[in-house]
């Protein structure tokens, strides 16, 4: 069976789930289009639906096995529980199935109050975050609530209120990317005009003599994996959107610049680089601080997952970058715990104390999920990938007071030097605080998420 369209349609007191498509693994359904479509469940006892008569269902939401092509644009689906019994009724593959994705996703919306303070990188990567909920399942819910937060700062001559762009932060470029992407959904001119503001930034940021970017003002003479992901990939996408790829050949020139600086033996990355050799944490000889930090490995990979998904593959530095993501890949693969999850400190044997962060696991899912479609792995990483994400589900996912999940085991923040200072050691990172829900873990999660079609 193939080429159906379900449309316009509004269904009341659904039952078991919101719909059910299963194929035969000889003979998969093909090219199911489901178009402007609400579905409300109703509460109701454990049910078998008809055609998964081995499985039962209560209030489950889109769920699916062997559909090739699964179109979904405008399903809103109300009251579905998505617990994890019905979302192993889900589907994988080359098939769709975002229960769980939104079920997360919710609990993000019924949170946004906290989200509510100041243009930043948070705000930057959990709009990212709904936007890519919205794109993989076309739930209104997620795109209206990251044009809100964009808007909230994005005047109507692209003014960005409570930006500080003498700080020569790049934390603060990140969240231009949820912007050029309303840009290119609406055409409105004040966020091209928020966009061009954050370039002249860049124009602007100091930098090392070998040309690499400040992580800060600041942060004189450093440059820090994070900072990669929080400028790269916008400019990148600048440049692809508005044809002016002087940008992308800037964000590559730092992707390899502190590749080449922070590479260990091992293939992973140290968390910074000191060009001056001045901070107290880094290493007289190299300039590096001391220890790989997870969730700064995850932003370097996740930078390389974003910036290649859109850079040409005609550009002069795809291959390099290509190179240097296969690098990354490769590392992270053999760093992966016992327990299919990655660690704060990634060159340090895990353990009690050296925990399984969710932060840094959920990017490298991300990562690996990313590269698969792209090309640049095999079945080998996604099935990787698809373990580690069942892993960090069933690990340090709970569902909180609010019935929806929360994340656990996140690295509320970490850094180098500042006041008081922070010096890189094993002991600074195993002791910074440990919290759940943090942003800087739910929105890779929920990235991942939409990466494995969760």
């Amino acid at each position: 069976m193939r080429r159906i369209r379900i449309a316009d349609i509004v269904v009341t007191n659904a039952k078991s789930a919101a719909a059910c498509l299963y194929g035969l693994p000889e003979a998969p359904l093909e090219d199911i289009s489901i178009v402007n479509t609400q579905i409300h469940l109703t509460e109701d006892a454990p049910s078998f639906p008809v055609m998964n008569a081995q499985q039962p269902v209560t209030l489950a939401g889109l769920t699916a096995e062997h559909v090739r092509g699964l179109h979904l644009t405008d399903l809103r689906i109300v009251g579905a529980r998505g617990n994890r019994d019905a979302a192993r009724c889900g589907i994988r593959g080359n098939t769709m199935s975002y229960e769980k994705t939104v079920w997360a996703g919710e609990g993000t919306l019924a949170r946004e109050q906290e989200y509510n303070y100041h243009w930043c990188y948070e705000r930057g990567i959990i709009t990212k975050a709904w936007l890519d909920v919205y794109a993989a399942t076309g739930d209104r819910r997620f795109y209206d609530a990251a044009k809100a937060n964009v808007d909230q700062y994005v005047t109507a001559d692209g003014e960005i209120l409570t930006y500080e762009p003498d700080k020569y932060n790049l934390d603060m470029i990140c969240m231009g990317r949820t912007a050029l992407r309303l840009f290119k959904a609406t055409g409105e001119a004040k966020y091209e005009k928020a966009c061009r503001r954050l370039i002249e930034q860049i124009k602007g940021q100091p930098t090392t003599a070998e040309g690499g970017f400040w992580h800060k003002k600041l942060y004189p003479q450093q440059m820090w994996l994070d900072g990669i992901y929080m400028a790269c990939p916008f400019l990148t996408e600048f440049a692809v959107i508005f044809g002016e790829m002087q940008w992308a050949d800037l964000a590559a020139k730092q992707m390899t610049l502190i590749f080449d600086k922070t590479r260990l033996e091992s293939g992973l990355h140290a968390h910074a680089w000191d060009s001056a050799r001045a901070q107290k944490w880094a290493d007289p000889q190299t300039g590096l601080s001391p220890h790989v930090w997870g969730r700064a490995m995850g932003w370097f990979v996740m930078a390389h997952a974003d910036v290649l998904a859109v850079l040409p593959e005609s550009h002069p530095a795809y291959a390099r970058l290509s190179l240097q993501m296969k690098s990354l890949l490769h590392a992270v693969m053999a760093a992966r715990g016992t327990d299919k999850l990655w660690h704060q400190v990634m060159d340090r044997p895990e353990s009690a104390e050296n925990y399984a962060e969710s932060s840094c696991s959920a990017m490298f899912i991300y990562g690996l999920a990313k590269s698969k479609a792209l090309g640049l792995c095999g079945a080998k990483e996604e099935a990787a990938a698809r373990e580690s994400m069942d892993a960090l589900w069933a690990q340090n996912v709970v569902t909180a007071a609010d019935g929806y999940p929360e994340l656990t085991r996140i690295c509320k923040v970490a850094g180098l030097g500042g006041e008081p200072y922070r010096d890189g050691s094993y002991g600074y990172y195993v002791h910074e605080t440990v919290c759940s829900g943090d942003t800087k873990g739910t929105a890779p999660f929920l990235m991942a998420c939409c990466a494995l079609e969760v």
